[in-house]
């Protein structure tokens, strides 16, 4: 007993009791334990890499800055690009103004608007638009002497249907469509006026598909294929249908255009010389 008793003291004796670091050590398992609660994890090993996580993400913030500068100087260097772009593009149209607008006053002239007169109006704009620089306006009087204002304040129904043939007829020559739909492109004009707004769209029709919806023979007369458009009662309802017709249906319903549903035997020969 008295070997054990001697044993235990040097062992004491060894030891040295500080109760500081006692305390910080504590306070260090306390710490430890509240983190792994905090961050649901169950060993140390699951704190470090969370630790190397964050020290990652604060390094990245750190050099966020640096990234903010770069984006500003690319987004500079891309709105540089994009003004001379604009100004390009403002020079390319300027230029082709003239023409365009000679051009669609000789298809007014055409077209029984022997006055007419057409502008293009370019406006700059101070800040870039999805248009550029530029505010386009189109204006128009079919009067001599009257004042040049924007087209839908302005022009009347016919008129207005004359200038839009003149302008899509200028864009069909550049083959930018495959395919164009006019809905009663004849609204307020007839007689020879219709006839060469016919003329016109079989024109149109070399280089692209023209479908036309008109109530005009002079119109319809240039077209070479039709289609009969007619609503039929069923029951309680109505429907709308569609029929393609042959040569012969095309003179009957071309002549109906002319005389009404009784048709004349003069109404049929004119409908074979429209048709021919």
């Amino acid at each position: 007993i008295e070997d054990v008793s001697r044993e235990m003291g040097r062992v004491e004796n060894s030891i040295d009791l500080d109760p500081g670091r006692l305390n910080d050590v504590s306070e260090r398992l306390d710490l430890i334990y509240h983190l792994q609660q905090k961050h649901r994890v169950q060993s140390n090993k699951e704190l470090l890499e969370i630790k190397d996580d964050l020290d990652q993400k604060l390094q990245s913030i750190s050099s966020l800055d640096q990234k903010i500068e770069k984006l500003k100087s690319d987004l500079d260097s891309e709105n540089n690009t994009l003004v001379e772009k604009a100004k390009e593009l403002t020079k390319s149209r300027n230029s082709s103004f003239e023409a365009i607008e000679q051009n669609i006053v000789n298809s007014l002239v055409q077209l029984g608007m022997p006055e007419a007169r057409f502008k293009i109006q370019n406006t700059a704009r101070e800040d870039l638009h999805s248009d550029g620089f530029d505010r386009i306006k189109f204006l128009f009087n079919a009067n001599r002497g009257g004042e040049l204002q924007e087209i839908a304040k302005i022009a009347s129904g016919g008129e207005l249907s004359r200038l839009m043939l003149c302008l899509k007829a200028l864009v069909s020559e550049k083959r930018l469509l495959p395919t164009i739909i006019f809905d009663e492109i004849d609204a307020g004009v007839s007689g020879e006026i219709a006839d060469k707004v016919g003329s016109i769209l079989r024109k149109m029709s070399e280089g692209m598909q023209v479908i036309a919806i008109t109530h005009l023979p002079q119109i319809a007369g240039k077209g070479s294929t039709h289609f009969r458009v007619y609503k039929e009662h069923i029951g309680e309802s109505t429907e709308s249908r569609i029929k393609a017709i042959d040569k012969d249906d095309r003179i009957i319903e071309i002549a109906k255009m002319i005389s009404g549903s009784e048709v004349s035997e003069v109404a049929l020969e004119n409908a074979k010389i429209l048709l021919s």
